[in-house]
């Protein structure tokens, strides 16, 4: 059986734009219960993924949240980083091993090699709770 990524994803659910602030993002984050976000351009476009705790550096102290609404999230991001993106075609258990590869918890999904535009998200529980239900 031929194990795909688009079998497994799911909707885009925790993101923000490069025009975002850093306050968004760290409410995003909380929100959604995660460590890391997907950054995308104005168009979807997958552009980076960022941790929180890199926002936290950049800024210097938590204590200091006024700074995080002033503050856009492309003025933090390295554009050197571009973003490890899978796509639906891509087999599963790839993606699966770049996680772990890169001790993440999820990747974005891109339209197509192409198309860097966000479809989707898979992750590791994504995978393993679909796999319990077959």
């Amino acid at each position: 059986m031929n194990h795909q990524v688009k079998d497994y994803m799911s909707k885009p659910y925790a993101f923000v734009t490069v025009n975002d602030t850093l306050d968004k993002a760290l409410e995003t984050m909380s929100r959604y219960n995660t460590m890391k976000i997907t950054v995308t351009d104005e168009q979807n476009y997958i552009y980076a993924i960022v941790a929180k705790t890199d926002l936290y550096k950049y800024i210097g102290s938590k204590s200091d949240m006024q700074k995080f609404s002033s503050i856009k999230i492309k003025d933090v991001i390295d554009e050197s980083q571009s973003s490890i993106v899978a796509y639906p075609e891509n087999d599963v258990f790839e993606a699966l091993t770049i996680m772990d590869t890169l001790g993440i918890g999820y990747l974005p999904i891109g339209k197509s090699q192409w198309e860097k535009r966000l479809v989707g998200f898979i992750s590791a529980k994504d995978v393993q709770l679909k796999l319990m239900e077959n």
